[in-house]
């Protein structure tokens, strides 16, 4: 029987092989994400993808990112023309973002990536196993979700 510190730094190190193996992916198609993309900028993207049009509050709580750092990182993808930002018609103190077509191909690109490296760390598991996987990870995230929300209560 595992106990919980061992499964911890098990998930610690495959996500760390998540992140090399990005980072790899990104190389070979000579993509440098620390000057180009940013921290998070992919992450913020697809959001927008899914939603476009939310206001920077909801798109901080969507994502679990503070309201300065994510002020901080819309700022430099719009300079990048990733995104667009408006004042709520409903609310003029509110800001609503949304994705540009420059944004839209920045995201799918980094979708691209993301396949690519899973599909090298995962690639020992087997469909059923991937299957498997994903339903304990989604377990474990809605549980710590739960907790999350009752820790703000």
């Amino acid at each position: 029987m595992a106990n919980e510190i061992e499964v911890f730094w098990q998930i610690r190190r495959i996500d760390a092989a998540f992140r090399r193996a990005f980072h790899t992916v990104a190389e070979q198609q000579d993509v440098s994400f620390a000057s180009e993309h940013g921290r998070g900028h992919g992450k913020i993207l697809r959001a927008l993808e899914h939603s476009d049009g939310m206001t920077q509050k909801e798109l901080a709580e969507r994502l679990g990112i503070r309201p300065q750092s994510l002020t901080d990182a819309l700022m430099r993808l719009e300079q990048q023309g990733a995104i667009t930002r408006t004042r709520s018609e409903r609310d003029k103190r509110e800001q609503q973002v949304h994705i540009t077509e420059s944004g839209r191909a920045r995201a799918r690109h980094v979708t691209e990536l993301h396949q690519k490296a899973a599909q090298m760390v995962l690639s020992s598991l087997s469909e059923e196993e991937k299957r498997q996987l994903s339903d304990i990870l989604n377990k474990l995230v809605a549980s710590s979700e739960e907790t999350e929300g009752a820790e703000r209560v």
